[in-house]
């Protein structure tokens, strides 16, 4: 075929076999215990013909869980259950992203044993409702994240890259769309300025790298 469509693609290092790309789409296959399994590595080696794979919303830690039976990657069993689905599709030649996810604000304290969800500001989704493990719920107002547990979420982030990498997927991919972490801090209706931080006088940067070690921004 000579449509550019099915030419290869050169993403930094890796090399796409043609420019199709799976978008991420939540399958909710894991069950409770949110373990990657058989079922979900069929469905990504079925597509493997596609340049790259996105995979679901991976949750990166247990507190970030906000819908029922999307896998993790925080744990050991959980990392070899994403083997599965690694091997399958690099076996036929494919690459495959994970998405990392923090649900945020659009999570309820259904999924953490009565404890709020926790999110940039107290601000809770103004509409609709939420799946939750006991039905339909409200949105709940969320609770604010102190600015001293940013080097903890930040590190639940490259943590949970950790095992990924040991199972050898070809890379990470944040979450980023509408409703996500990272679009919360970055939007009005759902982030407001942190009082700690004014009162500090001055923004500090989390080196992902070394997250436990926050740089002063000048």
């Amino acid at each position: 075929m000579n449509s550019v469509l099915f030419q290869p693609f050169h993403l930094r290092d890796l090399t796409l076999r043609n420019r199709i790309v799976l978008a991420p789409m939540t399958r909710a296959r894991t069950g409770a215990a949110r373990l990657p399994n058989r079922l979900m590595a069929d469905y990504y080696a079925q597509r493997s013909s596609a340049g790259l794979l996105i995979t679901e919303g991976v949750t990166i830690s247990e507190e970030v869980n906000g819908w029922s039976a999307s896998p993790g990657i925080y744990t050991d069993e959980m990392a070899e259950g994403w083997k599965l689905t690694t091997d399958a599709v690099h076996a036929k030649g494919g690459l495959i992203f994970l998405q990392l996810w923090h649900t945020g604000r659009a999570s309820h304290s259904n999924f953490h044993g009565g404890r709020s969800a926790v999110a940039p500001s107290a601000i809770k989704i103004s509409d609709g409702e939420i799946h939750t493990p006991n039905g339909k719920q409200p949105h709940e107002v969320p609770r604010a994240l102190e600015t001293t547990e940013i080097p903890r979420v930040v590190g639940s982030g490259t943590t949970g890259r950790s095992p990924t990498r040991r199972r050898c997927p070809t890379g990470p991919h944040p979450r980023g769309r509408k409703g996500t972490r990272t679009s919360r801090f970055t939007r009005r209706n759902s982030s407001k300025p942190h009082s700690t931080l004014e009162e500090a006088g001055h923004v500090q940067h989390i080196d992902l790298a070394n997250p436990q070690s926050p740089r002063r921004l000048q």
